[in-house]
């Protein structure tokens, strides 16, 4: 739905919005799903796309804090992986699953993350408390931003939806999400507690 840029998040009146972890496929981007997200968005929910730091973007970069201290910050580039010229390892079910296996279980750590961030940032912590974050004082508009948006998320809500590689990844999302909410507390100290198994729901396209 049209919208002025900027704008302060619609607050509901009796319910908060259910929370949308979109994962992209390979040779993908969060820029290039943006029509669907937005479509998703207009549904009734808060929709964060992610770029996965895997190797598998189209293009990815990793923000990193600079020599000149945390008051600012530089991109580094993460350059997209390709598998060695059948020539050199000839093609094989097992040529494929060492190159993604690992590549997927990064890319579920990067939803949990995502999901812990949310939670965080929800619950009145800091929204970029990490070295690998930027300050939120480089974008003190954005973070205002961020943190009301969030502000109306159903963390208890989760979607979980993934297009071709984002679909697998977040099927195998799902069952962690799913095997950690079945255990007390959380098995690492910063994270999250999950939602309720019963809200968690994996879509793939």
């Amino acid at each position: 739905h049209p919208c002025h840029y900027g704008a302060s998040p619609f607050t509901p009146q009796f319910a908060k919005f259910p929370l949308v972890l979109f994962s992209h496929g390979l040779g993908g981007n969060m820029e290039m799903y943006t029509e669907l997200c937005s479509q998703i968005a207009s549904t009734g929910c808060v929709v964060a796309a992610i770029e996965h730091e895997d190797g598998s973007a189209s293009y990815a970069a990793k923000v990193s804090n600079s020599k000149m201290g945390r008051s600012s910050y530089e991109e580094a580039f993460i350059p997209y992986k390709r598998p060695l010229p059948n020539k050199v390892v000839p093609y094989s079910r097992q040529k494929v699953l060492d190159m993604r296996t690992p590549m997927l279980a990064q890319r579920v750590d990067e939803i949990r993350a995502v999901y812990d961030r949310i939670s965080t940032i929800a619950s009145g912590g800091e929204s970029g408390s990490d070295d690998s974050s930027p300050p939120d004082s480089c974008n003190n508009d954005t973070s205002s931003l961020l943190r009301k948006i969030i502000g109306v998320a159903d963390q208890n809500e989760l979607h979980l939806v993934g297009h071709s590689f984002g679909g697998a990844t977040q099927l195998l999302a799902a069952q962690k999400f799913i095997s950690s909410s079945a255990s007390s507390p959380p098995s690492k100290p910063m994270q999250a507690a999950p939602p309720p198994a019963s809200s968690i729901k994996s879509i793939t396209v």
